[in-house]
């Protein structure tokens, strides 16, 4: 699992990397936004370390361009008004960098599991592992893009449910752009396009009239 550190070049982030670099996660440290958004998409949480303010407005930026990903703010010396705003500001944690490495393992942890984070999902004859960007159909493995991917991994996680477009929309484009149901369609078409060139292909991407698709094996 990718943990992506942040660096707004106040304080040091060291002793926060070493409880992440020697708690079995991939650790990937950064210092610049480009960097940053060049590798929210393999990433399973974002860790930012910087003051408060200059934290949040990093963090708003992410979500822009991943609007799940997970963000925990850490900085020395916070007090009770700056964790608020944080976790008003949409941080899932927020933290002290001066905590045990433990707590610090422990809290990320805690983020990933309310989040449903998973490392691989595992549906009939599908195998996705989400952070990896990887795909296996029956074996097979299957490039797709990542709001294909996206799409896939959502219905495959409930694989009986009847996901609306709406629902769709929001889940993997964000709710920013959840205004246009033509995203979904297109989405599913190039989606169906892509499965139909593997060989014994035992997915189906069911339409259901007037609610939206689900996923059948």
């Amino acid at each position: 699992m990718k943990v992506l550190l942040f660096h707004g070049q106040v304080g040091d982030p060291t002793a926060l990397a070493d409880a992440y670099g020697h708690g079995g996660y991939i650790l990937q440290r950064i210092n610049s936004l480009m960097d940053m958004l060049a590798h929210l998409p393999t990433a399973a949480i974002l860790v930012i370390y910087a003051p408060i303010l200059a934290g949040i407005e990093v963090m708003r930026l992410a979500h822009s361009r991943d609007p799940h990903i997970p963000v925990a703010l850490v900085y020395d010396g916070l007090d009770t008004a700056q964790r608020i705003s944080a976790l008003e500001a949409g941080a899932d944690e927020c933290f002290d960098a001066g905590v045990d490495p433990r707590e610090a393992r422990a809290r990320v942890q805690l983020v990933l599991r309310r989040c449903g984070y998973q490392e691989e999902v595992r549906c009939g004859d599908i195998l996705i592992r989400p952070f990896e960007r990887e795909l296996q159909i029956a074996g097979t493995r299957v490039h797709v893009p990542k709001r294909e991917l996206s799409l896939l991994l959502t219905l495959a996680s409930s694989p009986k449910r009847v996901w609306s477009r709406r629902e769709l929309l929001e889940r993997i484009w964000g709710p920013v752009n959840a205004r246009d149901d033509r995203l979904v369609d297109v989405c599913v078409h190039h989606l169906r396009r892509t499965l139909r060139t593997v060989q014994a292909n035992p997915v189906n991407i069911r339409s259901v009239r007037g609610k939206g698709y689900a996923l059948q094996l």
